[in-house]
């Protein structure tokens, strides 16, 4: 039968005060709890442990040895206790994330010193992909997701963000066309567009005066990489749909120019934060979250 840790907390104060009185006042309990306690351990491991009398006791052969025992038993609790306390309430560890190549690149590495500031005793490993990652298999504490549906249900899923998008060209592109003016121009346009085995975005959906009109648009080219089709924007091969706060930055200098701001685009898949646990979450994981979506808030 396993030894309760309580009983050897009770016996070593019993043991360094040399009295049930005194151990019962250390331990705020009744007396006869702690007299309890001592012969429970005592029947538990089949040996005597104190000699006792009425006006004193002593520690047995055998009690000596389980007090030294006990002493480090429970110094690695008091020490298990104080880290767990620690790991509760301040970020610290290793912090495994998972996230797009886009999202990661274009939004969390520029700001990333911010929360390596604010949380200095934290070892970042971010993983870059376009795929979603099995956080059990892959020992990854949290994924930022772009999805509308996610497929496992044991994991914690809890929506950050909308993600608006915009229709966007290089100036370049824009000044060797004629410059679509309604959704249903787009058609012979060149346009680029997101794509991989099992799913092509080749339907783009816009709004204007509450009415939607979709386009099922003929790419020129097809990638499975944001950032890849956003370069090929800016290098005037076509126009592009992408999540706003993709192509932000470079709408904001000038190499990106929005297209039919007339219409807006439906928007993208919403973006989650997703983890395997829902009780007892390290601060290290509060905090990355916290970070993301005021990061998410500031993009809008």
């Amino acid at each position: 039968m396993p030894i309760d840790s309580q009983l050897l907390r009770i016996f070593s104060g019993v043991a360094q005060l040399g009295s049930f009185s005194r151990a019962a006042k250390h331990l705020d309990i009744d007396k006869s709890a702690v007299s309890r306690a001592v012969n429970k351990l005592e029947q538990q491991l089949g040996i005597r442990l104190l000699y006792r009398s009425t006006h004193a006791l002593r520690l047995t052969d055998a009690g000596e040895m389980v007090w030294l025992v006990a002493k480090q038993i429970n110094d690695s609790l008091d020490t298990l206790e104080h880290y767990a306390q620690d790991y509760a309430k301040e970020a610290m560890g290793v912090l495994r994330v998972s996230c797009s190549s886009g999202f990661g690149r274009v939004v969390l590495l520029p700001a990333i010193d911010r929360f390596l500031n604010d949380n200095p005793r934290v070892q970042l490993q971010l993983a870059f992909e376009d795929r979603f990652t099995d956080l059990i298999a892959e020992n990854i504490d949290v994924a930022l997701r772009h999805s509308s549906v996610l497929p496992d249900s044991a994991l914690v899923a809890r929506p950050l963000a909308d993600s608006p998008r915009v229709l966007v060209a290089a100036p370049a592109y824009l000044a060797k066309v004629e410059p679509p003016s309604s959704p249903m121009d787009l058609s012979s346009h060149a346009c680029l567009a997101y794509g991989k085995a099992t799913q092509l975005l080749d339907r783009w959906r816009f709004e204007a005066d509450s009415e939607i009109t979709e386009v099922r648009v003929v790419p020129r080219v097809i990638l499975n990489d944001t950032e890849a089709l956003k370069n090929l924007a800016i290098q005037a091969q076509g126009l592009v749909l992408l999540d706003r706060f993709l192509l932000q930055p470079d709408i904001d200098r000038g190499a990106l120019v929005e297209v039919l701001p007339q219409y807006r685009p439906t928007p993208g898949f919403p973006i989650h934060a997703v983890y395997p646990a829902r009780k007892w979450l390290p601060r290290k994981v509060t905090a990355f979250i916290e970070f993301v979506e005021q990061l998410l808030e500031s993009c809008r």
